[in-house]
């Protein structure tokens, strides 16, 4: 059972979590053996030591996972700036009597948004 947690919360926890399901199961582990009596015994040794390779090995897919996903989460956000500067084409100034407001937000390439002002903010006019 301390086994498969440590491995299920590689998948599901990341690192931290996955670290905080380790120190758990060395505490069960360390509880276990005081209440045995088993302190000194192989069995004890084997268990932390398989605690410990298990540990490493969740730890280490954890953050695999973790940067994997931060990976793919910047390629959708580059797509999505792409198709975003693809579909919308900049508003013209004037559009019959309507004109533009002073400033439009749109997505900027370092993923945030941002306002992007064409001309001075002015009270009382169209875009004002």
């Amino acid at each position: 059972m301390l086994t498969a947690t440590r491995a299920l919360a590689a998948v599901t926890m990341g690192p931290k979590g996955t670290l905080s399901a380790a120190v758990l199961a060395l505490a069960v582990s360390v509880t276990t053996a005081t209440y045995n009596h088993a302190w000194g015994t192989q069995q004890v040794y084997t268990n932390f030591l398989a605690i410990l390779v298990v540990s490493v090995a969740s730890v280490m897919t954890s953050r695999a996972i973790a940067t994997r996903r931060s990976i793919e989460l910047d390629q959708v956000r580059r797509i999505a700036v792409a198709a975003q500067e693809v579909i919308l084409r900049p508003v013209p100034a004037q559009l019959g009597p309507v004109r533009r407001p002073a400033c439009v937000w749109r997505l900027r390439p370092e993923h945030r948004s941002a306002v992007i002002c064409t001309r001075p903010f002015r009270p009382g006019t169209a875009s004002g």
